[in-house]
């Protein structure tokens, strides 16, 4: 399992009939998270977290490695 760690605004919301409702959340910043989890695959990573989060945690400083600087194009 990956996982992309990112903070940031999003909409969130149930979509859904009465029948069934799943639940989602969209934006930017979820995209972020998205690609980190990629990122986080390629490299072989359980979790990868952005400079938002490292700059949010800083216990972080004394656990963690930077592996690389990664610039998301959008399509």
């Amino acid at each position: 399992m990956h996982v992309g760690i990112h903070c940031g605004m999003a909409f969130c919301g149930a979509i859904g009939s009465e029948y069934k409702i799943s639940l989602r959340a969209m934006g930017h910043d979820v995209s972020v998270a998205k690609s980190l989890c990629r990122v986080a695959k390629k490299y072989k990573l359980g979790h990868l977290f952005s400079s938002n989060i490292y700059k949010l945690a800083p216990y972080l400083h004394n656990i963690s490695r930077k592996i690389d600087d990664i610039t998301f194009i959008e399509k």
